[in-house]
């Protein structure tokens, strides 16, 4: 009796969610045991959406919660990188240009240092609250960086400059994967390295503000800036702070910079600064170029859709894993959507055409463009919006992380970091009280299901 009950309870779970999927593969080989999507919510433009249990597998996004505009979550929170200057208005900039007059082309002095140099600049986190500009002395120089070391720090000046020449020996491979748009503002054409003492928890940080110049521009574009920089291409470090670090905080620099380099007050366009693609391709960075791999938090973000997204920002290390591998799966996508499965990082392409299409002078979200790249019109005809591409991409996204086929869509073509992956994925709650955030997804487990939806690429 009891073997009786317990076939026909996966054969009504089995039928409660074929719904979800877009086909059903009918071999007993092709069945899947586990968990399936049972819910999805990519209404990225809210911050939550209340659903239910009822329309498990519904087409469309449930209704918006009364909580959507207001989410403690997504304070900012100590450490987290400032928005990018917004640039002024046509007529602001005029107004700014000819308070130089012709001076204003020429305000920028190529730099020239050397070792033994003295710099006094601003720390944003400095360990000593009340010491927010300190001294450095430059210990090092190359073609491609300067070294510079608060005075008294007890990181030895070796130290500093072996990280250094480390980071350095990556630098033209991370401009290959990410692009050579490089903002120089005191025109030494290198990046400055700050070794300095830093707060507790921050191992360093890369400030936008530091890009403007003396005259008030990032490249040619006049900004609106009140804050305290350095007139400098520069990331900050905590004294041990290793190579991994200098690739996520140069990463930051190169997204910046793929805003304003080659662009003025006219053609810069506004609103491209996504904490979750920002933080997510510096991720990537640490682990293609360096040694850290980001997926150690993934579970607990997975399992709390309530709090975290894929696309609405939480500053906490869920987060950072979370958007990390959502970012490392459009690559892999975008690796077998242009057959470059065998390459040394297969898909990187992915990262320079995000860039690319996001400094473009058409406003989009990010997601959007992703999921408008990862499924062309022509081989997904019947996804016939940006929006239903944008539910696809999540919904596909997240059977990845249930399935991890070795090959095809709902995997990462096998790369050997995802056996970190390791989730434990939540039941769909009962409750109509609960909230599942933007960009997110829940599931519901069960015996055996054939509702997995057919590979279409």
């Amino acid at each position: 009796m009891k073997k009786i009950l317990a076939v026909c309870l996966a054969i009504l779970l089995t039928a409660q969610t074929v719904s979800v999927c877009a086909s059903a593969r009918e071999t007993a080989s092709d069945t899947y045991t586990g968990a399936i999507l049972a819910a999805v919510n990519t209404n990225y433009d809210d911050v939550r959406q209340a659903f239910t249990a009822e329309p498990i597998g519904a087409s469309q996004p449930p209704a918006v919660s009364a909580q959507a505009q207001t989410d403690p979550a997504d304070e900012v929170l100590d450490g987290a990188q400032a928005p990018d200057p917004e640039p002024l208005s046509a007529s602001e900039a005029a107004r700014r240009q000819a308070q130089l007059g012709g001076n204003a082309a020429d305000a920028v002095q190529k730099a020239d240092y050397h070792v033994g140099d003295r710099k006094n600049i601003y720390s944003a986190y400095h360990s000593e609250f009340d010491s927010e500009r300190i001294d450095l002395t430059c210990i090092y120089t190359n073609n491609l960086c300067t070294v510079w070391r608060e005075d008294g720090i007890d990181t030895s000046e070796e130290q500093c400059i072996r990280t250094a020449e480390e980071f350095c020996a990556l630098l033209p491979r991370e401009w290959e994967i990410f692009g050579d748009r490089r903002i120089d503002t005191d025109g030494d054409g290198r990046i400055a390295l700050f070794y300095q003492s830093m707060d507790s928890g921050v191992g360093g940080y890369f400030s936008s503000g530091d890009l403007v110049d003396e005259q008030g521009r990032i490249g040619s574009v006049w900004v609106s800036f009140t804050g305290s920089g350095n007139a400098c291409d520069c990331v900050h470090l905590y004294p041990y702070a290793d190579f991994n670090t200098l690739l996520h905080e140069y990463q930051h620099y190169l997204q910046c910079s793929w805003k304003y380099a080659g662009k003025n007050n006219l053609t810069c366009v506004n609103n491209t600064h996504e904490s979750y693609i920002n933080e997510g391709f510096s991720g990537c960075a640490e682990a293609l170029l360096g040694t850290h791999d980001r997926s150690s938090g993934f579970q607990w973000a997975a399992n709390d859709p309530e709090k975290y997204s894929v696309v609405n920002w939480s500053f906490d290390g869920s987060s950072y894993s979370l958007s990390y591998v959502f970012c490392q799966y459009m690559r892999t996508r975008y690796a077998l959507l242009t057959d470059d499965l065998d390459s040394d990082i297969p898909g990187s392409g992915f990262f320079r055409e995000i860039l690319r299409t996001r400094a473009g002078k058409r406003v989009r979200n990010t997601l959007s463009i992703a999921a408008d790249l990862l499924y062309p019109r022509a081989q997904y005809p019947a996804l016939k919006t940006t929006d239903s591409r944008c539910r696809e991409l999540i919904r596909d996204f997240w059977l990845a992380v249930l399935c991890k086929d070795a090959s095809g869509i709902h995997g990462f073509n096998g790369e050997a970091w995802t056996k970190n992956l390791v989730v434990s994925i939540s039941e769909l709650p009962e409750s109509k009280g609960r909230v599942l955030r933007s960009a997110m997804a829940v599931s519901r487990r069960v015996i055996r299901s054939r509702c997995l939806p057919e590979s279409r690429a």
